[in-house]
């Protein structure tokens, strides 16, 4: 049905004690009505609260006057009825000059067929628009104006013709200042509803817009690794872990270089400008703070394109969905929200999506793009980088838009000459950590914050990602966590996939699928446990079918649909990641990391030759976290020693963090080697006194020295270092002070 044909079946016949008139359906049993065909005949300004009928095509229903709002002036009422089985007419405000208009209502007499004009322009008339449509019967004042441009109804036409030879209208915004509620009422309708319009145009782009905000909202509250929830009933989102995020300004136009925290970060990212990079090591948070972002923004966004505010829209993109894509860079980001996933769900998102949100009015767009240090391929990553560039630089997209990315560090250098805002997220200190187990566990976080307190200060529990696998792990009934973070992650699967446990994915895969994740995730991590690898898309489903097989005695043709079924799941519900040659790596890097010392350590083992392997490997970054990881699950501490001593000897930058971070996870060294480590890394303070805070370190590897013993200030001696540090008056104050708030408080 075209969308006029559509119009005429939402206007109705209104007779009351002050004639006859039209009005139209905004929503179930609402109806637009001009007030003087309800107002007292004898002269009073006020309704009568009888006598008033409403005919919608062949059925008369009495009507109600609930709203009321005096002619001639804004001479508006809104009327209810006993029914619902009726369509119902979008309101949408923006009109501007040029634009075709199209109007109808009732004629003169007592004809129920209704007239249409159709006018092809519009202009201000003050508080009212001209239309420059000729006479109009009196009987059509209460017709909506539909804008063929935007297909919204932007105005209701008034008594008769003005002087100019056209009509007037009242724009619709009116209803949103006098009748606010009925406004609320007919949004709530819409947002659940989309019949009025096929979403293309400025108003299905606000309706494909506001379901897309909708589902932003729900996946922005799901849990910070949907894989590592806990059990607790009243689950945390992803905003609630980073409500006490900090996050450190590394590079950008102002000068005051102070951490800011979340709800500043959210403003920032609220108005168009230069793009953001948020940093952070592996589970520190980066696509949590992402979540936040996004959350923030479609929160303030509720009423898009209905209200006359400045509106900030989030579009949430993982960066791999933009690898290997042609074509404009609208083209670029549609495509990549479509293959998204869950952020707008099977909202149907017209060719047109950003282009019209782009000429919204007073609208900005925030592009939240997460993960580009997960794109495997160079020549991908690359091309991402560059696509970034052009819509920060694009005239009509980055003009209007906001971008953040989340990287690692050593990615940053890809952008060294974009532009960018770096901002580096913090670990969480522990008053954070305590909120999170107080929240999570409730009369158990004291126990938990007693019986790990080893583990609080090390730092392994600083960051989201290792926090929640903690609390899973002592949700479900461990005491004591281990004290190596490998081992923690080495157990995720005891914490995986509660939280995917939905009527959604039930019904999307089937209850075999999605109740037996659990047991599915805990056979794939054994699996990939005994091989010490990281394996295709073949394997994945060859194991899954296995597990059918054995676990739930289905067949081989079976097994397989089941197997095939996981996979897909797998893939797009952030499991793994897929790259060329049909490779599944998964999502997190620390797992990644995991698996690839396993297969390290082993597989060296075996030829004797694991010391050798990690001497070549320890500084290459391409191998991740891999290298520490395999040193620390050296089984000989005198192997895993040397190794350490010839680490600190080789001159080379990385040195100190490798070590640094062994230690905060937990590996065990000598005294001396670590009197060693702390001593360079003063020498290294001093060093560095004039870079501290100015510039940005260019890699993960390379961090500054104080940061470093910032991490170690559990450690005997770091803790007597800092100390030095933040009384030697020779050092910057934002060194002294950094020393000075990092020294653990006695007792």
């Amino acid at each position: 049905m075209e969308l006029q044909d559509y119009l005429v079946e939402c206007v109705v016949r209104i007779d009351g004690p002050g004639g006859s008139g039209t009005g139209f359906f905004i929503a179930p049993g609402l109806v637009v009505s001009p007030a003087r065909l309800v107002e007292d005949p004898r002269g009073g300004s006020y309704p009568l609260l009888e006598d008033v009928s409403v005919r919608h095509g062949p059925k008369t229903h009495a009507a109600r006057t609930i709203r009321y709002a005096a002619s001639p002036s804004p001479d508006l009422a809104i009327l209810e009825i006993d029914t619902s089985s009726h369509p119902a007419a979008f309101l949408f405000a923006p009109v501007r000059e040029g634009d075709p208009l199209f109007v109808c209502g009732f004629g003169e007499g007592d004809e129920d067929e209704v007239a249409c004009l159709v006018s092809e322009n519009a202009a201000p008339a003050g508080s009212q628009l001209a239309l420059r449509i000729g006479a109009v019967p009196s009987e059509m004042a209460g017709a909506p104006v539909l804008n063929l441009r935007t297909g919204g109804v932007c105005a209701i036409i008034r008594n008769g013709a003005a002087g100019d030879g056209g009509a007037r209208a009242t724009p619709v915004s009116v209803i949103d200042r006098i009748f606010p509620d009925v406004r609320d009422t007919h949004d709530r309708h819409h947002e659940r509803s989309s019949d009025w319009f096929d979403a293309s145009g400025v108003v299905g782009t606000v309706f494909a817009a506001r379901q897309h905000l909708i589902a932003m909202r729900h996946t922005c509250q799901e849990p910070q690794q949907p894989l590592l929830a806990p059990l607790a009933e009243a689950m945390p989102r992803a905003v609630d872990l980073m409500t006490d995020a900090r996050f450190r300004v590394l590079s950008g136009d102002s000068a005051d270089r102070m951490p800011v925290d979340e709800s500043e970060l959210a403003a920032r990212a609220s108005v168009p400008g230069p793009g953001m990079i948020v940093v952070g090591r592996s589970g520190s948070g980066r696509s949590g703070t992402l979540k936040f972002l996004g959350y923030s923004a479609a929160e303030a966004a509720r009423n898009l394109g209905t209200r006359g505010h400045d509106c900030v829209f989030p579009i949430l993109i993982r960066a791999n969905q933009l690898a290997a894509q042609s074509g404009s860079i609208e083209d670029q980001i549609l495509n990549a929200i479509r293959k998204s996933g869950p952020p707008v769900g099977s909202t149907l998102l017209p060719s047109t999506f950003l282009i019209d949100l782009v000429e919204t009015p007073r609208l900005h767009l925030l592009i939240l793009i997460d993960g580009v240090d997960e794109i495997q391929n160079s020549r991908d990553l690359a091309e991402v980088i560059d696509g970034i560039g052009r819509i920060s630089r694009d005239t009509a997209i980055g003009s209007r838009a906001r971008l953040v990315v989340t990287s690692k560090p050593s990615t940053v250098e890809h952008f060294r000459y974009s532009g960018f805002d770096v901002y580096e997220i913090q670990a969480l200190d522990a008053t954070a950590i305590e909120k999170a187990a107080q929240a999570w566990l409730g009369d158990r976080a004291p126990s938990f914050l007693s019986e790990n307190a080893a583990l609080v200060r090390s730092g392994v529990l600083s960051s989201p990602l290792p926090l929640s696998v903690g609390l899973a792990l002592y949700e479900r009934g461990r005491t004591t966590l281990p004290m190596r973070l490998v081992d923690l992650y080495g157990q995720f699967v005891e914490a995986s996939a509660e939280s995917w446990n939905d009527p959604v994915l039930v019904e999307s895969y089937g209850s075999e699928i999605v109740t037996n994740a659990t047991d599915i995730f805990g056979f794939l991590a054994l699996e990939l446990l005994r091989s010490a690898t990281i394996q295709d898309r073949a394997w994945l489903s060859q194991s899954v079918g296995r597990f059918f097989m054995q676990h739930l005695k289905a067949d081989t043709e079976r097994a397989g649909a089941l197997a095939a079924r996981f996979v897909e799941f797998a893939s797009l519900h952030g499991l793994f990641l897929r790259t060329a040659g049909e490779r599944l790596y998964w999502t997190h890097q620390s797992f990644q990391d995991y698996f690839a010392a396993l297969r390290l350590t082993r597989s060296e083992m075996e030829l004797g030759n694991a010391v050798k392997a990690i001497r070549g490997r320890w500084f290459d970054v391409n191998r991740g976290n891999a290298p520490r990881f395999a040193t620390a699950m050296l089984s000989d501490p005198d192997e895993r020693n040397t190794i350490v001593d010839e680490i600190l000897a080789s001159g080379r930058e990385e040195r100190f963090d490798f070590v640094t971070r062994l230690v905060v996870e937990g590996t065990p060294l000598p005294e001396d080697t670590m009197t060693r480590l702390v001593d360079s890394l003063e020498v290294g303070v001093q060093e560095q006194q004039e870079e501290y805070g100015t510039i940005l370190r260019p890699s993960a590897r390379k961090s500054f020295s104080l940061d470093l013993l910032i991490a170690l200030n559990h450690v005997p001696q770091a803790e007597k270092a800092l100390t030095r540090i933040a009384g030697d008056p020779r050092c910057p104050s934002v060194i002294r002070e950094n020393a000075r708030t990092s020294i653990p408080v006695a007792g």
